[in-house]
C-alpha cells in the first residue's frame, strides 16, 4: 500500500473480510432483497388525513368511536341521466329493487314514501300557526253564520259552489305544510335535479371507502347489476354512473399509485443516465444501483412492518430514498475508482476508500439518518413516519455502499478486473482561474451574506399555507357550463363525510337537535343578546278579519229587531271560543316557546355569548331522526281536535265552496296520534341506524365554509367540539366527530413539533461534525454552509411569495443532513490534502470531491424530481423546496465553503514568519 495512505487497522480488516467473504455478503444481500421485495409489495398508501396523527389525538379517538358506534357514514350513489323523468324513475326503481337485501349494503333508497308525513302534516306546523288556523276556522264559521243571519254578502249563495279561486282561504296549503317538515330530505319524493333529468339511487355500504378491496368489488358489482338491467331499454339516451367517496377514493388512490410508479421509474431512468455519464462505465451503474435498490426496498419493507400503510406525505419515499441513498454509493465508488486508477490493488484501494471517503460518508449518512430519526419524536405522523422510514433507508443505503457494493466490486474484479484511467494531474492551486474564482467566490460570499441577512431579518414574514385545497390535486377545468350532478340531486351537505355528534342516550340527541335548531331560528342580533331567562319570542300571526265591521255597517243602515232572535247567542258563543282560557294559555306558550323551550334555553345559556354567536355564524344545518319528530305535539293535537270538532258541528250549514275546501284538507285533521320515532318510514330511520340497531343516538351537523381551510376548521372545532346536554359534569357534554377536525390538530402538532425537530437536527449536525472533524473551525464551516443554504432558501420563499406547508417543511431536516454531508466531504478532503502535501490543493479538492458532490446533488435532485409527476400541489412544493435547497447547498459547499477554508488557513498561518502551511483544517 502506498506510504502516503495511512490506513487504520479496522479499514484493512474490513477490506480483507470483504475480499475473502464476498460471496457470503452477496448471498445475504440477495436473500435480504428477495424477502424485502415480498414484504414491500404489501405496502399500500392511505391518503386519509387522520393517518397524519397518532391514535391518541382527540379528533382520531372520536373518529374511532364514531366508526365503532355508527359504522361508516359514507354513501355510494347511482346517478341516472336521461331526458325522460319517467324513464329515470323506472330505471331507478329497478336498480333499487335489484340492490335491496344485499349483505354489503345497510340500506338502499330511491323513492321516499311521504304518505306518513302527509298524514301528520299539521303536526309539522308551528303551534302558533295551528292556533292561527283555529282562529281562521272560527272566523269562517262566524262568516257563514253571518251570511245566514244578515244575507249573503258574497258572490256565492249558501249551498252553491262559487267560481272564485278561494283555495287556502282557511289558512292551510298542503304544499306549504310539506315545506314545514324541517328536514329537506323529506320534502321530495325522489332525489332529483334538472327537472327530473338527473335522479339518484343512494345506498350505504357496510364497510368504509378506505377498504379498497371491498370498495372495488362493490362498485364493480353495482355497475354490473345496473348494466344487466339494459339502461337503453328504458330510454335510448339513458345512462348512469357511480359517484361518491367509494368511487372518488379508489380514483385518488389509483392516481397516486400511478404517479408514484411513474415518478419512481422516471427517477430511476434519470439516475441511470446520470451515473452512466459521470462514470462512463456500465459496471459503475450496476455497482451503485443494485445495492441501492435493495436498500430502498428494504426500507419499504420496514415501512410495511412498522406501519402497514404509508400516509400521503410518505407516499413518494421510494423516489426520495433513491436520490438520497445514491449519494453514498457515488462518493464511495468515485474514491474507489480514483485509488484503483492510482495503481492500488482492489483490496488496498478498498481499504483506502473505507478509511477516507467511507468514513466521511458514514458520518454524513449517520448524521442524515439521525436528523431523520429526530422526526420520529413528532406527533405529526407526516414527520414521524417519513423520518423513520427515511432513517432506515439511509442506514441501509450506507451499508449497501460500504459493504454490499465493495463485495459486488470484488465479484466483478474476479471476472474482469477494472482498470480505470489514472486521475489527471492537478495543480496545487486553481491555476490561472484561481484569482478569478477567488474573486467570484468573494463576491458570491458577500452577496450571499447580504441575502442571508435579509432572509434572517424577514424570516417572520414567512407564511403558512392554511388552505388545504391549495395543496391537493389540480382539478381539470370543465368546458362549458356545469351540468347538474348527484350533489345537486342529493344536496351538497349530504354528499360529504358528515360531522356527527356522539351521544349515549336519545335524550342527549334531542337536546343537541333542539338547541341547534333554536340557534338556526334566531337572528344574529338575538344570539348576541341571548338571555336564557328571557329567550327570543315570536308574535302570534295577525288575527283574521271578522264580521264585526260588516255588522256595524248594517246596524247603521237598518234598525234590527233582535228580540226573539237567537243569533246574538250564537255570536256570543263564538266570541267566548276565542277567549277560551285553555287556548289563550296555548297562545301564550306558543309565543314564549316559538323558538325554543325553557329547557333548550337553559342549555344554550351554558355557552358564553361569543361562542353562541360563532356557532350561529358557522352552523348550516342539523338533522337526526329527532328532526322528523315535531315539538309540542300534545298541544298541537289538542288544537287539531278542537278544529275538527268545530268543523264537524258547523260544516252542514256552510257554503258549497267552504265545504269543498274542508273536504280537500279534512283528512289532515284526522291525525290523532303523535309522530314517534318507531313509526317513521324505514328510509328515514335507516340512515341513522347505528351498529346496535339504535336509530336515536347520533346527530349530523353541517357547517358553513371550506373545511380544508385551517382558519375555518379551527373555528368550527372551537365552537362545536363539545356540546352541552342534560345532566351535570362530564356526563352533560357530548363530542362532535368529523374528519376535518383532524386539520387543526395537524397544524397544532406541526407548531409544537417543528421547533423540537429542528433543534434536535441542528444538534445532531453539529455533534457529528465535531466528532468527525475534531476541529472547531471545520465545524463552523459546516454550520455556516448549511445555515447559508437554508437562509437562501428562505429568501427564495420570501421573494417568490411561496408558503410553508406540512409537505415542504419536512425538507428542512433533510437539507440539514444533506448540506452537512456535502460540506463534510469537502472539509475532510481539504484536510487530507493539507495533511498529505502540506498545501490546500483546492484544484484537486474541487475536482475530485467537488465533482462527487455535484453528481450526488444532481442525483438527489432527480430523486425528488420524480415527485413532480404527481398531480398534488403539496408534494410538488416539497419537491421544489428540496430541489432548490440541494442546489443552494451545492453552491454553498463548492463556492462559499472553499473560500471559508482558505480564509481560515491563511488566518491561522499569518502569524508564522516561516510561511509554512498551518495544521489540518
Amino acid at each position: 500500500m502506498a506510504d502516503e495512505h495511512q490506513v487504520p487497522a479496522w479499514a484493512d480488516r474490513m477490506a480483507a473480510f470483504i475480499h475473502r467473504r464476498f460471496r457470503v455478503v452477496l448471498l445475504v444481500g440477495l436473500v435480504f432483497a428477495i424477502v424485502s421485495t415480498a414484504a414491500a409489495t404489501n405496502l399500500k398508501i392511505d391518503q386519509e388525513l387522520r393517518r397524519l396523527l397518532p391514535d391518541h389525538f382527540p379528533s382520531v379517538t372520536r373518529l374511532d368511536r364514531l366508526q365503532a358506534r355508527a359504522g361508516q357514514q359514507s354513501d355510494l350513489y347511482v346517478t341516472i341521466r336521461s331526458p325522460s323523468r319517467e324513464a329515470n324513475i323506472a330505471f331507478g326503481d329497478a336498480v333499487a329493487e335489484a340492490l335491496r337485501g344485499r349483505d354489503d349494503l345497510r340500506y338502499v333508497v330511491f323513492r321516499r314514501d311521504l304518505a306518513y308525513f302527509d298524514e301528520h302534516a299539521l303536526l309539522y306546523a308551528s303551534l302558533a300557526d295551528l292556533l292561527d288556523l283555529r282562529r281562521r276556522v272560527i272566523a269562517k264559521i262566524r262568516e257563514e253564520v253571518g251570511k245566514q243571519a244578515f244575507g249573503d254578502f258574497s258572490d256565492d249563495s249558501p249551498g252553491e259552489a262559487g267560481t272564485k279561486d278561494d283555495a287556502g282561504a282557511l289558512g292551510f296549503d298542503p304544499d306549504e305544510m310539506r315545506e314545514r317538515y324541517g328536514v329537506s330530505e323529506a320534502s321530495e319524493e325522489y332525489m332529483e335535479a334538472d327537472e327530473g333529468r338527473v335522479m339518484v339511487v343512494k345506498m350505504r355500504p357496510t364497510q368504509p371507502a378506505t377498504d379498497l378491496e371491498f370498495a372495488g368489488a362493490l362498485t364493480e358489482e353495482v355497475r354490473s347489476i345496473a348494466d344487466g338491467l339494459d339502461p337503453h331499454s328504458f330510454h335510448h339516451e339513458l345512462s348512469f354512473e357511480l359517484n361518491g367517496s367509494y368511487v372518488q377514493h379508489q380514483k385518488r388512490v389509483k392516481d397516486v399509485q400511478n404517479e408514484v410508479r411513474g415518478g419512481s421509474i422516471a427517477a430511476v431512468l434519470a439516475l441511470l443516465a446520470t451515473l452512466a455519464l459521470y462514470f462512463r462505465s456500465p459496471r459503475a451503474v450496476a455497482l451503485v444501483m443494485l445495492p441501492l435498490l435493495g436498500s430502498v426496498v428494504g426500507a419499504l419493507a420496514f415501512g410495511w412492518i412498522a406501519f402497514g400503510v404509508l400516509n400521503i406525505v410518505s407516499a413518494f419515499i421510494f423516489a426520495v430514498l433513491l436520490g438520497l441513498g445514491i449519494d453514498f454509493g457515488i462518493h464511495v465508488l468515485a474514491r474507489l475508482r480514483q485509488e484503483r486508477g492510482r495503481g492500488l490493488s482492489s483490496q488496498d484501494a478498498l481499504a483506502v476508500c473505507l478509511a477516507t471517503s467511507g468514513k466521511t460518508t458514514a458520518a454524513g449518512a449517520v448524521s442524515t439518518a439521525l436528523a431523520f430519526a429526530a422526526l420520529s419524536i413528532a406527533d405529526f405522523q407526516g414527520f414521524a413516519q417519513f423520518g423513520q422510514v427515511a432513517a432506515v433507508g439511509v442506514l441501509l443505503s450506507l451499508l449497501g455502499s460500504v459493504v454490499l457494493m465493495p463485495a459486488l466490486f470484488v465479484a466483478f474484479e474476479r471476472v474482469r478486473p477494472w482498470t480505470p484511467p489514472a486521475p489527471g494531474a492537478t495543480r496545487d492551486d486553481l491555476g490561472s482561474w484561481g484569482k478569478a474564482l477567488s474573486i467570484f467566490a468573494l463576491v458570491l460570499a458577500v452577496g450571499g451574506t447580504i441575502a442571508a441577512g435579509w432572509a434572517a431579518a424577514n424570516i417572520g414574514d414567512l407564511e403558512y399555507q392554511h388552505d388545504l385545497k391549495k395543496l391537493g390535486p389540480v382539478r381539470p377545468k370543465s368546458n362549458g357550463p356545469p351540468r347538474a350532478g348527484y350533489r345537486d340531486a342529493v344536496g351538497k351537505a349530504q354528499t360529504v363525510d358528515p360531522a356527527v355528534v356522539l351521544v349515549d342516550t336519545p335524550q342527549q340527541a334531542i337536546d343537541v337537535q333542539r338547541q341547534l335548531d333554536a340557534l338556526l331560528a334566531m337572528t344574529p342580533e338575538e344570539v348576541a343578546a341571548f338571555d336564557p331567562d328571557a329567550p327570543p319570542t315570536r308574535p302570534m300571526p295577525e288575527p283574521p278579519e271578522t264580521l264585526d265591521a260588516k255588522v256595524a255597517d248594517l246596524d247603521e243602515e237598518e234598525d234590527w229587531d233582535d228580540e226573539g232572535d237567537d243569533f246574538d247567542d250564537g255570536w256570543d258563543a263564538q266570541d267566548t271560543d276565542l277567549d277560551d282560557p285553555v287556548f289563550v294559555a296555548l297562545e301564550t306558550k306558543a309565543v314564549a316557546e316559538a323558538v325554543m323551550s325553557g329547557h333548550t334555553a337553559a342549555l344554550l345559556g351554558r355557552y358564553d355569548t361569543e361562542r353562541l354567536s360563532d356557532m350561529r355564524r358557522r352552523l348550516a344545518k342539523v338533522w337526526s331522526v329527532h328532526a322528523f319528530v315535531p315539538r309540542q305535539q300534545e298541544e298541537k293535537l289538542k288544537v287539531i281536535a278542537d278544529i275538527r270538532a268545530r268543523l264537524d258541528a258547523k260544516k252542514a250549514s256552510m257554503s258549497a265552496t267552504s265545504k269543498a275546501q274542508i273536504d280537500e284538507w279534512y283528512p289532515y285533521l284526522s291525525v290523532s296520534e303523535p309522530v314517534r320515532v318507531g313509526a317513521l318510514p324505514g328510509w328515514v330511520t335507516g340512515q341513522f341506524e347505528d351498529t346496535d340497531g339504535d336509530v336515536s343516538r347520533f346527530v349530523i351537523v353541517a357547517t358553513k365554509g371550506s373545511k380544508a381551510n385551517i382558519v375555518n376548521s379551527r373555528g368550527i372545532y372551537a365552537s362545536f367540539a363539545s356540546l352541552f346536554t342534560s345532566g351535570e359534569g362530564e356526563a352533560a357534554e357530548v363530542d362532535l366527530a368529523a374528519d376535518f377536525f383532524v386539520i387543526p390538530e395537524i397544524f397544532d402538532a406541526i407548531d409544537a413539533d417543528g421547533p423540537k425537530v429542528m433543534a434536535v437536527s441542528v444538534g445532531v449536525m453539529l455533534l457529528t461534525a465535531l466528532v468527525l472533524l475534531r476541529n472547531l473551525w471545520g465545524v463552523l464551516g459546516v454550520a455556516l454552509t448549511v445555515g447559508f443554504s437554508l437562509l437562501w432558501l428562505a429568501a427564495v420563499f420570501l421573494g417568490l411569495g411561496w408558503k410553508l406547508n406540512f409537505f415542504n417543511i419536512i425538507v428542512l431536516p433533510l437539507l440539514l443532513g444533506m448540506g452537512q454531508d456535502d460540506a463534510l466531504h469537502l472539509v475532510e478532503r481539504h484536510r487530507e490534502e493539507v495533511e498529505r502535501t502540506g498545501r490546500s490543493n483546492l484544484g484537486r479538492v474541487l475536482r475530485e470531491a467537488g465533482g462527487a458532490i455535484f453528481i450526488t446533488t444532481l442525483t438527489t435532485v432527480w430523486g425528488f424530481s420524480g415527485i413532480l409527476f404527481a398531480n398534488h400541489r403539496g408534494l410538488e412544493s416539497m419537491a421544489w423546496a428540496a430541489v432548490l435547497g440541494m442546489t443552494l447547498a451545492l453552491i454553498a459547499s463548492v463556492v462559499v465553503l472553499p473560500f471559508l477554508l482558505e480564509f481560515g488557513r491563511r488566518l491561522r498561518a499569518s502569524p508564522r514568519s516561516s510561511g509554512a502551511e498551518p495544521p489540518a483544517q
